[in-house]
């Protein structure tokens, strides 16, 4: 009866993908109104603090945490230029390593992408882009990005840039110039726009506006949310609130996002004190509400669970093919299936016990059960994934056990009908 019911149940989902994202912010990296000072913060508000011990050095103007490769980049401006530097996140003073030297005096606004390790800023009105060892440097948006306010990068989509105008600028990373960024405007009337933040898993775009012109009558401000591939659409608001506030509220500087987590620097007057605001997205609720923090180029480290995706169970005929499959975060994970808490065997239909992808072919009725993977990093952490129903549904002609009504097709009548006989006292 168990296995029966939960057949009903997937008929409406089928094999298909089921996005989950287990990611967890520990530290939050960012500089405070003073540019000296760079800080770390783990979720439990421990404050760790780095600045360099050298007479010209005049301050940090750019920042980002290198999540792959375990190091915080950091521009170090310094009297005549500055430098590129990457240092340890536990930000111990000899842990620092120049990466290039040399760059203009008003380089500012580093960001790292995640999957190439490549390192961009911004001086002198262009993006220019250096290897992850500092060699290289290229320039790749040239003449079009006013000075920005704060700046993120997808080296797969482009550069995101919150302009002088305070307006979200969106171009290509083509080399030669984009024609015609993509403005995107303020939803609160006269805000500016001082922060942007994408998200590495879905690349969706977020960002922070302040309009402190109320007066007496308070500060509007908020976090906004729009999807990667409609950048125009209706903006969703995640945090803050479009109206003028009174008294001392939080005033969203910028913003940080890792999957369904999204980390919000704000300030509440200028003696008040500082918040890192962790939502979660999923459940709507505020997670962390971290004070003293960080203010400005806010950056996060986070963890990730073994499965990034779960897999999801579904029906197939009888004879057809059905795949589950798992998604790793650690692509050098090994696995094994099992059904019913049993490992799975391979044989003639059966493949891919062993990897992430669960074949069975020329399936047979006796192939219905539960099924889940046991995934384990190349670090030895393991995650066993949920249990799934891989169904297998008979040949036209033949009895089903889930067509209730007998007319031949699986669908919601069969689900009422076992509700009635359910509610009747006669499974």
């Amino acid at each position: 009866m168990k296995q029966f019911a939960v057949v009903l149940v997937l008929m409406f989902i089928g094999f298909q993908a089921n996005a989950q994202h287990p990611y967890s912010i520990t530290r939050a990296f960012g500089t405070d109104l003073f540019p000296q000072y760079f800080y770390a913060m783990d979720t439990d508000g421990t404050l760790t603090s780095f600045t360099i011990d050298a007479p010209d050095f005049i301050g940090f103007y750019g920042s980002d945490y290198d999540q792959p490769r375990d190091r915080v980049v950091l521009i170090a401006r310094e009297t005549g230029g500055a430098r590129l530097i990457s240092i340890d996140p536990s930000l111990a003073p000899g842990s620092m390593v120049t990466l290039r030297s040399g760059l203009d005096a008003n380089a500012q606004r580093a960001h790292v992408d995640p999957d190439t390790g490549r390192i961009y800023w911004w001086q002198n009105d262009e993006i220019l882009s250096v290897s992850s060892d500092g060699t290289g440097a290229l320039v790749v948006e040239a003449d079009s990005v006013p000075e920005p306010t704060d700046m993120d990068i997808d080296a797969g989509r482009g550069f995101y840039a919150i302009v002088s105008s305070s307006e979200l600028m969106i171009g290509n990373l083509d080399g030669a110039g984009s024609a015609s960024p993509l403005l995107i405007p303020q939803q609160i009337p006269g805000a500016s726009q001082t922060g942007v933040g994408l998200d590495p898993v879905t690349g969706d775009i977020y960002w922070t506006e302040i309009d402190d012109a109320g007066g007496l009558v308070g500060i509007a401000t908020a976090v906004y949310r729009v999807p990667h591939d409609n950048p125009l659409a209706a903006a969703q608001r995640m945090l803050g609130s479009e109206d003028h506030i009174l008294g001392l509220v939080p005033v969203y500087q910028d913003v940080a996002v890792i999957g369904n987590q999204v980390a919000a620097a704000s300030m509440t007057g200028i003696f008040q004190g500082q918040t890192l605001t962790i939502l979660n997205t999923t459940t709507d609720q505020i997670v962390a509400n971290i004070t003293p923090a960080v203010t400005a180029d806010l950056s996060i480290a986070f963890d990730v669970d073994p499965i990034v995706q779960q897999p999801v169970g579904g029906i197939v005929d009888q004879g057809g093919t059905g795949v589950l499959e798992v998604i790793p975060s650690d692509a050098q994970s090994t696995y094994q299936w099992y059904r019913d808490g049993i490992p799975v065997a391979e044989d003639g239909r059966v493949s891919g016990v062993t990897t992430n992808k669960l074949s069975i072919t020329d399936a047979h009725l006796s192939d219905t059960d539960s099924y889940s993977c046991s995934v384990t990093t190349s670090e030895g952490e393991q995650q066993i994934s949920d249990d799934v129903i891989f169904a297998v549904r008979g040949t036209q002609g033949q009895d089903c056990t889930a067509d209730l009504n007998g007319d031949g097709v699986l669908n919601f009548f069969d689900v009422s009908a076992f509700i009635a006989a359910f509610n009747a006292g006669c499974p």
